[in-house]
């Protein structure tokens, strides 16, 4: 027998806190467990994040707009704070102001308390972060296995001024770099170099699957983890290959991580071919984390596979930045309150960001929106300003996003 009456959200982070008010709005009991260390933020970061491209910035705003037309309770607040001029650290206001609301909020029962363990007859959405504690991390390797969860987190290096002209474009945004068995040693070799340069400094350690872990355990591991060779039309098979994500006009290297220095880092990916004048705009890191695979455990709603009441939400997917955390959290609380009342879950338009955010999560076809990066250089020309260019692509998405809204209540949803 299924306990319908409350839901429960593990994690008062910002899709905890997104799941957790519009349930309430909606008249749904909640009980909501946070068993966190508050909100994280460092100013530096925070500032290192603006040199990442436009269009990430585009994406954003306009994913803000969405949720602000689907009444967001958090996008609410974002708004609030930027009509009022805020000068701080946002994201950790949107926090402070979310979980006041939180605690005051008469369908919401708050518990200062970590979960260890869930009680499968109750409905269950795990939104606790990618800084849960090892009780979440042991409960999901019990439910999962240690095949489909992870406990740390490679934050893949960044770079600008590069060469493309030996990238093959695989899909999209997507490149490939071919290596020939030379060109992979050699990169072997300066990560070897870089390696000994650490330890005759002291206080070095291998971290598991870093780039210097994997080349410390044999000549091809690296080349197996995040350099597999892939086949390439009209070409012969490479010896290696490098998978390269376009970033507005940024390159993100795929799969690496590294605790190595700054400097070391840039010297390593200068000695990659069309990267030899590269400029360093984010390292490589690692970061302790808990995250499930999701194509492994979640269907296209944030269910899971293996348990019909359990749900899934925020930067425990592998998603990061607030803005798509709070995105995660309105989408499952939508089919939860969907699934309570005995509905079919339903996809956003596909043409919207937030009808996107699940097929970035489970690594499907995303909407192309280097189409709407087009329009934005049209736009430029016509001298708008930054502002001006959102609102004019938002109208794109934007009267089939207020269509569903209306639908989803009052129409065929139902």
């Amino acid at each position: 027998m299924i306990n319908n009456t409350f839901v429960n959200v593990i994690g008062c982070g910002f899709a905890g806190m997104e799941c957790a008010l519009f349930l309430a709005s909606l008249g749904i009991k909640v009980h909501i467990f946070d068993g966190g260390e508050g909100y994280k933020c460092s100013c530096k970061k925070c500032e290192d994040s603006k040199k990442l491209s436009f269009q990430e910035k585009l994406y954003n705003s306009l994913l803000k707009k969405e949720l602000a037309l689907l009444c967001s309770p958090l996008i609410k607040i974002d708004n609030y704070l930027e009509r009022q001029d805020y000068r701080g650290c946002k994201a950790g206001e949107i926090m402070t102001m979310a979980l006041e609301k939180v605690k005051n909020n008469k369908n919401i029962d708050y518990f200062n308390i970590s979960i260890s363990e869930l009680n499968p007859k109750e409905i269950n959405i795990i939104a606790s972060g990618s800084s849960s504690d090892k009780g979440m991390y042991q409960l999901l390797l019990k439910k999962f296995g240690s095949m489909k969860c992870v406990d740390y987190k490679n934050i893949e290096p960044i770079l600008s001024n590069v060469n493309t002209s030996k990238f093959y474009c695989k899909e999209g945004d997507n490149y490939i770099l071919p290596l020939s068995y030379q060109e992979y040693i050699d990169f072997i070799n300066h990560i070897v170099k870089a390696i000994n340069s650490h330890l005759l400094k002291g206080n070095f350690k291998l971290k598991d699957h870093t780039i210097e872990d994997l080349v410390c355990q044999n000549k091809d591991a690296l080349k197996n983890y995040a350099m597999m060779p892939v086949y390439i039309e009209n070409f012969e098979k490479p010896y290696a290959a490098v998978k390269i994500k376009k970033e507005g006009n940024l390159y993100k290297l795929c799969d690496f991580g590294s605790k190595l220095e700054y400097f070391s880092q840039e010297e390593i990916f200068r000695s990659l071919p069309g990267f030899e004048d590269a400029i360093l705009e984010r390292a490589a890191d690692q970061i302790d984390c808990v995250q499930i695979k999701p194509k492994y455990i979640i269907n296209d709603f944030c269910q899971s596979q293996f348990e019909e009441n359990l749900f899934f939400a925020g930067s425990i997917l592998g998603i990061g930045g607030y803005e798509k955390c709070i995105a995660s959290g309105h989408f499952v609380a939508r089919q939860v309150f969907r699934y309570l009342n005995g509905f079919d879950f339903v996809k956003f338009p596909s043409n919207s960001l937030i009808g996107n955010i699940n097929n970035k999560i489970l690594g499907k076809n995303s909407l192309k929106f280097d189409e709407k990066i087009k329009e934005y250089d049209i736009m430029k020309g016509q001298r708008l300003d930054e502002q001006d260019i959102i609102d004019k692509i938002f109208e794109n998405s934007s009267g089939n996003l207020a269509r569903f809204k209306e639908e989803y209540f009052y129409g065929k949803h139902f």
